[in-house]
């Protein structure tokens, strides 16, 4: 709810560039993006991927009378790509593993454009070979590195943890630190697995922490139901949650929080006060 229908349209259309991006150029997979893109820069990127997306299906929506073939292709990835665009989560950059489903269609619209092309031209036939063999070289070499990232668990884990860009979103760095304690924990490495889990609930309580302090309390609940997702929520959590549901005017979620931390701290004068206001 704390998300509008046009940031969530805006993000939809920069992704449908991004997956175009990736199969042009698959590099540097799963960028660490904060969600809505909250950094300038990064901002900018996004509203110039989202013009330049609806540039495009502009285009080819005008021209699907003379060129059925390129409408199909168009239009069929942005339909194939509708499910991995994030409709019904907070709105980030998608995560590329989807990226082979929607390129299907735009592979298939280049083989047709490569075969109509040639034209039984022998010449055309041999350049175009050739030309995709150079480029498949060309994107092995450039994957060299990605393929190194994927080389085990550790090594993407690491390689996340050291991303420049690793501790601009909370959401994902508390993912990753579960995802690598369990792994750590299924390898029997129980110590280090109780690290990164207590390294999770930190980054989860210290951007909590930051959203109450500019007073964004959705963010804040927001935040709080990803540490509810992986760890059980104290009484003190609870009852905060509840004050947060206060300040956004929403009393019957206040009331059933506040109800829960009562059970744990039944003679907190805070959690009593707050029952009150919710009450009311």
């Amino acid at each position: 709810e704390s998300v509008g229908l046009l940031p969530r349209v805006t993000m939809a259309l920069a992704s449908l560039v991004y997956f175009f991006q990736v199969l042009i150029w698959p590099a540097d997979l799963t960028p660490n993006m904060p969600p809505l893109a909250a950094s300038s820069g990064a901002a900018v990127q996004v509203a110039a991927y989202a013009l330049l997306a609806l540039g495009a299906l502009g285009v080819i929506w005008r021209g699907r009378e003379k060129r059925p073939a390129w409408a199909l292709s168009g239009f069929g990835f942005a339909g194939l790509a509708l499910p991995c665009l994030g409709w019904t989560e907070r709105p980030a950059w998608p995560v590329d593993r989807y990226s082979y489903l929607v390129h299907l269609v735009l592979c298939g619209g280049l083989a047709g454009a490569l075969w109509h092309w040639a034209d039984d031209r022998r010449a055309r036939v041999t350049a175009a070979s050739v030309a995709v063999v150079m480029v498949t070289v060309i994107w092995a070499v450039a994957a060299r590195r990605q393929v190194a990232i994927w080389q085990d668990s550790t090594a993407l884990f690491t390689h996340m943890e050291r991303h420049p860009h690793f501790t601009d979103n909370p959401r994902q760095q508390g993912h990753v630190y579960v995802l690598w304690g369990n792994y750590e924990a299924s390898a029997g490495r129980k110590e280090r697995a109780a690290e990164l889990f207590n390294a999770a609930q930190a980054v989860y309580l210290a951007a909590i922490k930051a959203a109450v302090a500019r007073r964004d309390y959705a963010e804040a609940l927001a935040l709080s139901t990803h540490l509810e997702h992986f760890f059980t929520l104290t009484p003190v959590m609870r009852r905060e949650r509840g004050a947060w549901w206060l300040q956004l005017g929403r009393k019957p979620e206040a009331l059933a929080e506040l109800r829960a931390a009562a059970v744990g701290l039944p003679d907190d004068a805070r959690v009593v006060s707050l029952l009150a206001e919710a009450k009311n």
